[in-house]
Formats: structure tokens, C-alpha cells, sequence
């Protein structure tokens, strides 16, 4: 069980600092994940997440909560937020 996440974005052959903060409804941060990523089109390479928690133990289905942050290698950062629904 996975999921991907992939952003489009206007820094072609940069180095992108992205991170994703995966967020129950009750505000419980379920994880993290950072990767850094240089692509040579406007998408970034899909970024996995197995749908398990810093434990290592698989989250309950339902609907959580993203948070993406892409930050250049100048400083530019973009932000974008949005809901997912985990499906087992």
C-alpha cells in the first residue's frame, strides 16, 4: 500500500527542498517526509509515502490532511495544502 505525491513547479534543473507534513484531523501529525529532488521538467519525481506513521505501524483509513513546502535553492518557497483519503 502507497501512495505518491507530485507538485508541478517553474524551477527546471534546481535543487528543490520539499517537505510534506501528513496530518490527522485531530491535528496529530502522522509523518513527515523530506526529500530533496533536481528535476529537469516542471514535475517533480513521484515522492512515496507507505501510509504508516513514524512507528512504523500502518495508519487507519480516512481522510488527513497535507502539507506541502518547496523551498529553492534562492530561498523562493510555495506552499499548498489539501485533504487525501486513505483507502485500505
Amino acid at each position: 500500500d502507497q501512495t505518491w505525491f507530485t507538485f508541478r513547479h517553474n524551477h527546471a534543473g534546481e535543487e528543490l527542498d520539499i517537505q510534506i507534513d501528513i496530518v490527522s484531523l485531530t491535528g496529530q501529525i502522522v509523518k513527515i517526509i523530506h526529500v530533496t529532488q533536481s528535476d529537469d521538467g516542471f514535475t517533480t519525481s513521484p515522492i512515496p509515502w507507505n501510509g504508516r506513521n513514524y512507528s512504523g505501524q500502518a495508519v487507519a483509513r480516512g481522510i488527513y490532511i497535507y502539507h506541502a513546502r518547496v523551498k529553492t535553492p534562492g530561498g523562493q518557497v510555495a506552499e499548498r495544502s489539501g485533504k487525501m483519503m486513505l483507502l485500505r
